[in-house]
């Protein structure tokens, strides 16, 4: 909205649009789009290694850990193969309407807002989660010295 506001409002002197604008942007998306993939999987991995390794204490002491216990997965492979169908379309739409307006107007800070921040908004929503201790299941482990 901050950006909106600012390239719909202030001149263009002091048009932070304008202030950023860069043609090579819209030459150069290819590599531009490679390095916010490339971006996107390095802290894919990172992410991915630290939620796989967290262990919580209990009584901050370093004797007892809580471990989640997981549930067993459902035998139903179809709904997860078209649940996740149904999310790569829609991403590669969104994706496609983000790239649109972030290269079309050929300034880093649409380039940021318009394109980098919702696309990896929409790549790692789904590190985002909160387990309740209501519907989740956890076992008290003894760290051994």
């Amino acid at each position: 909205m901050i950006q909106l506001f600012n390239i719909s409002v202030f001149p263009e002197k002091y048009n932070l649009s304008e202030l950023t604008y860069d043609p090579k942007i819209l030459e150069n998306w290819l590599i531009i789009m490679g390095f916010v993939f490339a971006g996107a999987i390095i802290t894919f991995i990172c992410l991915n290694m630290m939620v796989t390794s967290i262990k919580t204490p209990i009584n901050n002491t370093a004797f007892y850990w809580l471990e989640k216990i997981e549930k067993k997965p459902r035998k139903n492979n179809k709904l997860k193969i078209l649940i996740f169908l149904e999310w790569l379309v829609c991403a590669m739409l969104a994706f496609g309407g983000f790239a649109l307006v972030g290269f079309a107007s050929s300034s880093y800070s649409q380039l940021i807002v318009f394109f980098i921040i919702p696309t990896y908004g929409i790549l790692f929503g789904k590190f985002i989660r909160f387990d309740s201790a209501k519907s989740n299941k956890y076992k008290i482990i003894k760290k051994e010295n």
